[in-house]
């Protein structure tokens, strides 16, 4: 099926390789399909990951200072 929808019998095999189905002829060229393909994956989760952490202790630093500013009016 995936022949027919215009990927070639070497990239089907790659793909298959790389999530373990199938062993690759290459392993360099499997290596290095790797890196390429886990790389940016890599760095896009680290990013993300950043970016919510520092949401979160923003969140917890405006829910923390209303907090402090309500304990000052109060008293």
């Amino acid at each position: 099926a995936a022949l027919t929808r215009g990927i070639n019998k070497n990239s089907f095999q790659t793909v298959l390789a790389t999530i373990g189905i199938t062993n690759q002829c290459y392993k360099k060229s499997y290596y290095n399909y790797q890196i390429r393909i886990y790389k940016p994956i890599i760095d896009n989760a680290k990013f993300s990951s950043e970016t919510i952490l520092l949401e979160i202790l923003d969140q917890l630093e405006l829910t923390h200072l209303s907090s402090q500013e309500k304990l000052f009016i109060t008293c």
